[in-house]
């Protein structure tokens, strides 16, 4: 559906009746240019056409008719949920990892300890510890660390080594 403005900017929208275009207002209470755009920003950043609708100022029972009437708004709004699911996905996955690192980190320090623990009455002067840059499954999240550090272009060496715990 091709979308046109009258003399006044007002929004006209070109619909099909019965084979010929007929032009009409879009209401100042409906699905303004700024609604449509505050929806589908919402939908992209919620994947939710509840919180979407709410944020735009428009009723749920609304949306659907237009979607159905405006091919246009319907292939915006398929966008919009392709692009918030995979946004989404990468920040689940995001977190998941820090929180997988962390669980590995908490774990690998845990049963050092309860090994130095176990062994401090044969060994008492021995001292133990777990060397987290040897624990292969928290290399990805040296790395990343790695690249923020040794982006600090006012640390020395050192300093960033320090920071890293190489």
């Amino acid at each position: 559906m091709a979308k046109h403005v009258d003399a006044r900017g007002r929004d006209l929208v070109t619909t099909n009746g019965g084979g010929f275009p007929i032009k009409r207002k879009v209401r100042a209470d409906g699905w303004t240019r700024a609604r449509r755009q505050t929806f589908l920003n919402t939908l992209a950043a919620t994947c939710n056409v509840t919180e979407s609708c709410r944020a735009a100022g428009m009723a749920l029972r609304a949306v659907y008719p237009l979607k159905a009437r405006d091919a246009e708004f319907a292939a915006a709004w398929d966008q919009a949920i392709a692009e918030g699911f995979w946004s989404g996905r990468k920040r689940r996955n995001a977190t998941r990892e820090e929180t997988n690192a962390a669980l590995i980190k908490a774990l690998a320090e845990a049963i050092g300890s309860a090994i130095a623990q176990g062994v401090r009455g044969w060994f008492p002067d021995a001292r133990m510890g777990v060397d987290l840059n040897r624990v292969t499954a928290l290399s990805e999240d040296r790395e990343r660390l790695w690249r923020q550090v040794s982006g600090a272009d006012f640390l020395s060496r050192e300093e960033k080594r320090g920071l890293d715990g190489r």
